[in-house]
């Protein structure tokens, strides 16, 4: 038995009495203390419903339950009236005129009967409050990228591209921790999505190191909520796929899928077709998920470099420490090494920010360098997530990935020389049939392209890759290698470097001379381009390399 029902029994007696009471009463004093004890009981209800309502701030009042307090405090007005009424007329005789008295008496008695029905009325009101329907947007907690014109400016253009009838869905993709998930909880915060759609709901579709998206009935149970209705009394998704079209049927959505991997099928779920406005935004790192439900694509750029400065500066919080020469020349260096990317410039910001002398900027900024061979403080969660990207590609795809990365860092990597070394590797494949193999080897490129590990370059003939999938690519693959690109060097590296190595890259320095005979016996791939200032190349230096 709940508090409002044992209330209601107890007083259910006492209001019987009172009822016999008043109608068999002829004494105005009487009926006068009665009608307040009759009063006080009322409201006494009254105020412990609205208690129990702000206590369930969650809860809304019933429409039933709001004519009653209505009522209610209409009457306590009344009653408050009569009370001066009756003060007065006791003060100006001691001795009323008969029909005058007969008059109020009746009235008081009236108003006595009308406040015990009220009080029996709120004992039978039943459901006082109900679920509060939901909001029309939950807001989110959302970096403030106003300043960033970067990623507001993909904002705008999905803004813009959300006031087109014709567009049903929306992909934002781009790299790990490029910044898509901050674009898509501004947009969920924006004013102006809140007025163009009836309800915004938001859809965490998986988990950050899972490949799959999470399961039917778990996103099913997101959404039922999100819209406030139970689902635990049916384990039958197509029971509760009806319940969720019914609940979204005739109301303009905007549905929002976070890190989508893979495709998606939105009747399953009960998300009913949009007919009136209803539109679907979705991240996502993969370039070809969910095709069938989008026809926009939004490509995230990474922050430039004036942007990543005053974001990881923001984070940083305390500008002495920038404002030291020292700390601020390796606050910029580990900005560049960022390239822009928003999940690792927050990482490292807030590690930074606890690091408050020269020595433990040092410290922290040689193990960054060095990462993930040397693990950083607070990197843990990108690696596992770059991990991930890259445990999910095949054997020949994860080759092809790692020979990316012996490019030097930043440059752009020409894709018919890329495809050539692929090929001279045997990643893709022993057939003899030249085209066969090439259209294997653009098929690669494109998936890892597809999944954010390389990216377009300058123009359709070269690939970039980011520099912390590079050192990911480097330090994760399983060919032994030797990469010292752009380091100015003007020695080769000591013999003993060379041994066992499967691939040597020296390009981009300013070499004058190579070793003599280096043991490199299971070397395949060597590159030198771009030092200009090697004129020979030793007699001797491939005695000991594959020769086929």
């Amino acid at each position: 038995m709940s508090f409002l029902e044992g209330y209601g029994g107890a007083i259910a007696g006492a209001v019987s009495v009172l009822k016999d009471t008043v109608s068999a009463s002829n004494n105005l004093d009487k009926i006068h203390g009665e009608l307040n004890d009759a009063v006080k009981t009322l409201l006494a209800k009254r105020n412990d419903y609205q208690d129990e309502l702000q206590r369930q701030k969650s809860k809304m009042a019933t429409n039933e339950y709001t004519d009653w307090v209505y009522r209610v405090m209409k009457i306590e007005h009344d009653v408050k009236d009569l009370e001066t009424r009756f003060e007065e007329e006791k003060n100006r005789s001691r001795i009323w005129e008969p029909i005058q008295r007969s008059n109020f008496f009746q009235e008081m008695k009236d108003k006595c009967e009308r406040v015990v029905t009220l009080t029996q009325e709120g004992k039978q009101l039943g459901e006082v409050m109900v679920d509060s329907p939901p909001k029309p947007v939950e807001s989110m907690e959302a970096p403030d990228i106003c300043k960033f014109r970067t990623l507001q400016m993909h904002v705008d253009e999905i803004l813009a591209i959300l006031e087109n009838d014709k567009v049903k869905g929306i992909r934002i993709h781009g790299m790990v921790g490029s910044g898509k998930t901050a674009i898509m909880r501004s947009l969920n915060n924006r004013e102006e999505v809140g007025k163009r759609f009836d309800i915004v709901l938001w859809l965490q579709v998986s988990t950050e190191c899972n490949k799959e998206n999470l399961s039917i009935e778990k996103l099913q149970g997101a959404i039922a909520r999100r819209l406030k209705f139970a689902v635990e009394s049916t384990s039958d998704a197509d029971e509760v796929a009806k319940r969720i079209s019914e609940e979204l049927e005739g109301k303009r959505y905007l549905l929002l899928l976070d890190d989508v991997k893979q495709d998606l099928d939105l009747s399953r779920l009960g998300i009913p077709k949009s007919k009136n406005g209803s539109k679907i935004v979705l991240t996502t790192r993969f370039a070809h998920v969910c095709s069938s439900m989008v026809n926009r694509a939004v490509k995230v750029n990474r922050l430039s470099g004036d942007e990543a400065w005053t974001f990881f500066h923001d984070i940083l919080e305390i500008s002495e420490l920038t404002e030291n020469t020292k700390i601020s020349r390796l606050a910029w260096k580990i900005v560049e090494k960022c390239d822009g990317l928003l999940l690792l410039l927050k990482m490292l910001a807030s590690d930074f920010k606890m690091r408050k002398s020269e020595a433990e900027w040092d410290d922290g900024y040689n193990n960054f360098i060095k990462w993930p061979a040397i693990e950083h403080e607070g990197m843990r969660e990108l690696y596992e997530l770059l991990k991930f990207c890259y445990n999910n590609l095949n054997s020949a795809q994860k080759n092809c990935f790692c020979y990316g990365a012996i490019y030097a860092e930043d440059s752009e990597i020409p894709i018919d020389c890329l495809l050539d070394c692929w090929r001279a590797e045997n990643f893709l494949g022993n057939d003899d049939d030249g085209d066969k193999l090439r259209i294997n080897g653009r098929n690669i490129l494109q998936h890892l392209k597809n999944v954010s590990l390389l990216e377009e370059g300058l123009t359709t003939e070269y690939v970039r890759m980011h520099k912390i999938m590079r050192q990911v690519a480097l330090h994760d693959g399983e060919h032994t290698h030797m990469v010292k690109t752009n380091e100015a060097l003007r020695k080769p590296p000591d013999l003993k470097h060379w041994l066992e190595k499967n691939w040597i890259s020296l390009m981009d320095n300013e070499l004058q001379m190579l070793p003599e005979c280096p043991d490199s016996s299971e070397l395949s791939t060597l590159f030198l381009q771009k030092n200009l200032m090697l004129k020979e190349i030793p007699a001797s230096f491939f005695d000991n390399m594959i020769s086929d």
